[in-house]
């Protein structure tokens, strides 16, 4: 775990010093949340908690951006780790509905190969912001490449289901904690072990244990200190090793 922003050349170079990354898996702040301005500039807890739960989350920087000045620092840090990134590399970056066209834009303007969306349904369980709307109860994983991908029927490739259906942890330590079962389901696509991938948004560390869990070697990087804390402690209590820079 590294503490600091994936954009700062400092965490750039000690990623570097793992190697040439497999993926680029993560969930960054979404600057959504809102139709308007005012609605999006709001503070993470007042946006995305619902009101009738009782447990207090930290709040996070990054997410009072408007939809041009997200993008733009988006393909910055995409264009960063691509380059940090072996041929052939995943990377998989979630979004809601709002931030769809914007993740699909930064991805290509990054220099990634635009493969596909894959969708988290989070069941019937997750909010329904008004009674005359559909239910958002899906997220959505922006994915492609660096550059090509070798066909499913070569040694160790697979073809994974496109769509997971999963409920939010009730027990979840951050605003936007992902279940470590949809992290594992997107980590299956990964042909090989032997490689390091990075979550450069580790928020709570579901990437970082589900990884763990698969036998791949993870980097997280988290720019909030009180969160990483949370996140090593969070590893630590489920028995896993970290090492904390």
């Amino acid at each position: 775990m590294i503490l600091g922003s994936c954009i700062e050349p400092e965490v750039l170079e000690e990623l570097g010093k793992l190697g040439e990354f497999a993926a680029v898996v993560t969930d960054p702040p979404y600057a959504s949340g809102a139709a308007h301005s005012a609605g999006r500039k709001a503070p993470p807890t007042s946006k995305y908690k619902q009101t009738e739960t009782r447990r207090q989350y930290l709040d996070f920087l990054g997410d009072a951006m408007d939809q041009r000045s997200w993008t733009r620092w988006s393909a910055g840090w995409l264009e960063g780790l691509r380059r940090l990134s072996r041929t052939e590399a995943y990377v998989m970056v979630f979004s809601d509905w709002r931030q769809l066209p914007s993740v699909s834009d930064a991805l290509q303007w990054s220099n990634w190969t635009w493969r596909g969306v894959s969708v988290w349904d989070k069941t019937e369980g997750s909010r329904a912001p008004n009674k005359s709307y559909f239910r958002h109860q899906a997220e959505f994983i922006v994915w492609g490449s660096n550059g090509r991908l070798s066909p499913s029927f070569e040694p160790g490739r697979r073809t994974v289901p496109g769509v997971f259906r999963a409920s939010i942890d009730s027990r979840k330590v951050h605003l936007c904690q992902k279940p470590v079962a949809v992290m594992s389901w997107l980590l299956s696509i990964l042909p090989e072990r032997d490689g390091w991938i990075v979550d450069p948004f580790a928020g709570s560390g579901s990437t970082l244990l589900a990884a763990e869990a698969a036998g791949i070697s993870c980097a997280g990087v988290e720019l909030h200190e009180e969160i990483a804390l949370q996140a090593l402690e969070r590893l630590e209590g489920e028995g896993f090793r970290v090492e904390a820079t």
